[in-house]
């Protein structure tokens, strides 16, 4: 089983409470270019996975490098996810398997899931499914 290999690690504020969201998705705030949310809907621009967990304004620090294998949490209740899936991500910030063309996605599943809150590996690789 592959494990978490991080190079080096980006720090923004948290423009909300993520002491509950370890390794979830981000995205960039709207508002601020120096802030990251949770997405609020399926298929945003993937940032980034949180690797900490802070409240509201303090330092998130994020995992965005293409290549790093960050530990996840996933959505295999969503659809199963297999060894190889793109993955990405849902409207709550865990990552579902991508199923359609056009689809951002935020990296490659190095583990399987078949159930909601599994934390498997993931290799980051944002880009387009199907492009």
């Amino acid at each position: 089983m592959a494990t978490e290999q991080i190079s080096e690690l980006l720090s923004l504020a948290a423009g909300e409470d993520l002491s509950a969201k370890q390794f979830y998705g981000l995205k960039l705030s709207v508002s601020s270019r120096d802030t990251v949310v949770l997405p609020n809907a399926v298929n945003q621009v993937f940032f980034g996975v949180l690797q900490n967990d802070p409240t509201s304004g303090q330092a998130a620090q994020i995992a965005t490098r293409s290549g790093d294998i960050s530990k996840i949490i996933s959505r295999g209740d969503v659809a199963t996810i297999a060894i190889g899936d793109r993955l990405t991500l849902h409207s709550d910030g865990t990552f579902v398997k991508a199923q359609t063309d056009g689809q951002n996605f935020a990296g490659i599943a190095m583990q399987a899931s078949t159930s909601s809150g599994n934390l498997i590996n993931m290799l980051i690789q944002p880009g387009m499914s199907g492009a």
